[in-house]
């Protein structure tokens, strides 16, 4: 099995599991267990069996509600990867528009100040 036929095979699944993004996701998890560029997923000749089980486990979690971010514990925010773990908030698009918007009123007041509050659950 190569990754073009694993994306097809996953996508399909997370689809029938109620995945809205089905064929996004599954090339993301593929090129996390790669440790590749999206895009890459598409050049892989041969997927060694070990890697077949964990898509397929991730598969299962990500169908079972688990988010994507915490099940790959990493995610993009604002060009920057964040390690993620359960208890953290999952960085979604639509706040780096706010991190945008922030960013703009300080640039035309630099003497503004600002204080970000992060909760760590362990």
């Amino acid at each position: 099995m190569n990754g073009n036929d694993l994306i097809l095979q996953g996508s399909e699944r997370l689809k029938t599991g109620g995945i809205e993004n089905a064929r996004r996701e599954a090339i993301f998890i593929l090129s996390s267990l790669f440790d590749c560029e999206p895009t890459g997923c598409y050049l892989i000749d041969q997927i060694p069996e070990s890697i077949l089980d964990k898509f397929d486990q991730i598969l299962e979690r990500r169908i079972n509600g688990e988010p994507l971010q915490l099940i790959l514990g990493e995610w993009e925010f604002y060009g920057r990867p964040i390690i993620l773990r359960k208890g953290v908030f999952v960085p979604r698009r639509e706040t780096e528009g706010l991190v945008d918007i922030v960013l703009e009123r300080a640039r035309k007041k630099p003497e503004s100040e600002g204080l970000e509050v992060c909760l760590l659950y362990t």
